[in-house]
């Protein structure tokens, strides 16, 4: 008995239909000799920075490192800290809580807004409004808004104290990833 006619999920295909079973469908592999490999050299690449279309050049083989002392060849004194993809993502936070700080700051500082308005207005009492023979007024409004900032509940106060504390975390966090990354 064959193992359509055994298993129940078969029964009801019809027989002129073929049984795929994961040993007759294996994927085509002739584009590339071990796709875990590429998939690998992908994640070099993501993990280095850089895009995963660009090339890379290896100046020297697995066997002609194995052959020499792999220890010496590798200086933990030459890693720089700053050509890490984490250490940029400080780096740009770090500014961005400049730029919430300065804003902050600039909260105490007066301003000074201009407007404007101009319109035709019919002013009429009898309900035509939409009669186009009598005459309709201009009307023109200009003025200017002057805000000066004089007590505000130490709001601005605390938001750039909070904004400095950020700016502390953020520097206990490059401390300890330059220590992580030294300790690699």
């Amino acid at each position: 008995m064959s193992d359509r006619t055994r298993d129940p999920l078969f029964k009801h295909m019809p027989r002129g239909i073929p049984a795929v079973s994961p040993a007759t469908s294996k994927p085509p592999t002739a584009e590339f000799a071990n796709p875990r490999d590429i998939r690998q050299g992908d994640m070099l690449k993501f993990q280095m920075g850089m895009s995963v279309d660009d090339q890379v050049d290896l100046t020297t083989t697995v066997k002609e490192m194995e052959a020499g002392d792999p220890i010496a060849a590798f200086d933990p004194t030459e890693v720089n800290p700053a050509n890490r993809i984490e250490f940029s993502l400080l780096e740009t936070q770090r500014e961005l809580e400049n730029y919430n700080m300065r804003r902050f700051r600039a909260g105490y500082y007066p301003s000074l807004y201009a407007f404007g308005n101009f319109q035709w207005q019919a002013l009429r009492d009898t309900g035509q409004a939409f009669d186009f023979g009598e005459p309709w007024f201009p009307i023109t409004v200009v003025g200017l808004t002057l805000n000066v900032p004089i007590f505000d509940g130490l709001r601005k106060h605390n938001q750039i104290q909070q904004s400095k504390l950020a700016l502390k975390k953020l520097d206990n966090q490059t401390r300890l990833l330059e220590q992580s990354i030294n300790l690699e």
